[in-house]
């Protein structure tokens, strides 16, 4: 069981990730020669460590969408000083909004559902990171077998000795370097692989969910929801509900009228 921060992230040791992979390394063992590993460990590998992408993507879904609420329930009332067409705009607009949040929440689970699938990806940047990580990895052995055949920096250069002893001493500190475990080196290999992959399909992840997800299914119609246009395609019955006076401001109007007819004909009549 891994430490967690606020945010739900696991925190692993090098070694703790190390001792993991090879267990499922293990686990996944086919007939592939020794230091060779199975497809299906890069993909278990994978799945385990996005498991909470999901949940992470509805959290964030669902605080734009509240926040999308918000705003629109301040604009609106801000716009409207009567409080009744206030009421009937918020009602048809949030009835959208529901509409375009349950086809967000759609359109999210079909990106969750990708994601369980065979990793794959045609970015050139995956293989660029496998490269990086070999060469770190190699660039990190050959300095420990320079540190230990005493080899020594001048000016930045490396300076080695030609001489048959210091050659053969480098030699030696190299091959001491060479792993012999082949399922250390399988695991090595499936971490650098991983990594690369991991960090290609993270991206391509939180710009889809941006994307496809919040732009296109909540955002990108939002203008259109009490446009001029959309105003203009209501019927008289539903402009009435909408901005029409209430049942009692009518009456009261009604009664204010024939009290004014009638003050009218009594001053017509004094006048006489």
């Amino acid at each position: 069981n891994s430490p967690e921060v606020s945010s739900g992230q696991g925190l692993v040791t090098e070694g703790e990730m190390k001792a993991f992979v090879l267990k499922l390394y293990r686990k996944t063992r086919g007939r592939e020669l020794p230091g060779n590993y199975n497809h299906v460990l890069l993909t278990e590998l994978f799945h385990h460590q996005s498991k909470k992408w999901n949940v992470m993507a509805k959290e964030h879904l669902a605080d734009v969408f509240e926040s999308l609420s918000a705003s629109v329930r301040a604009a609106v009332r801000y716009v409207s000083a009567d409080d009744q067409v206030s009421v009937e705009m918020l009602d048809r607009i949030e009835s959208s909004l529901l509409e375009s949040k349950q086809t967000s929440e759609e359109e999210l689970l079909k990106l969750c559902e990708d994601e369980a699938q065979q990793p794959i990806t045609y970015n050139h940047y995956y293989t660029d990171n496998v490269q990086k990580a070999r060469q770190t990895s190699t660039r990190k052995w050959i300095k420990q077998a320079m540190e230990d055949a005493s080899i020594e920096y001048y000016n930045g250069k490396l300076h080695i000795s030609n001489t048959a002893a210091n050659g053969e001493k480098l030699l030696t500190a190299l091959q001491r370097q060479v792993l012999i475990d082949m399922d250390d080196q399988a695991c090595s290999e499936v971490l650098a692989g991983f990594s690369a992959y991991y960090k290609v399909a993270r991206k391509t992840f939180v710009d889809n969910v941006c994307r496809q997800v919040i732009e296109r299914h909540l955002l990108r119609s939002l203008p259109m929801m009490f446009s001029p246009e959309t105003v203009a395609s209501y019927s008289d019955e539903e402009m009435k509900q909408i901005a029409g006076e209430g049942e009692s401001t009518i009456s009261k109007r009604r009664q204010l009228r024939v009290m004014h007819e009638n003050l009218m004909a009594g001053f017509r009549d004094l006048r006489r």
